[in-house]
C-alpha cells in the first residue's frame, strides 16, 4: 500500500508498477496519472484519510 496521490507518490507507484506490484493506494486527492493508471486496471485507489489502526 502506497499513502498519498502527489508527485512524489506518483514517482513511488511508478516503480513499484514496473516491479509487478498489486498497488493499493490511499489519499484524499489523487494526481490524474493514478485514475489513469486505475482506469486501466493497474491499481486500486482508496479515497479518504490513512488510519494506521
Amino acid at each position: 500500500m502506497l499513502v498519498g496521490g502527489s508527485e512524489v507518490a506518483k514517482r513511488k507507484a511508478r516503480l513499484l508498477l514496473a516491479a509487478g506490484t498489486d498497488l493499493q493506494v490511499g489519499a484524499l486527492h489523487f494526481s490524474p496519472a493514478f485514475r489513469q493508471w486505475a482506469d486501466g486496471g493497474e491499481l486500486t485507489l482508496i479515497p479518504g484519510a490513512f488510519d494506521d489502526a
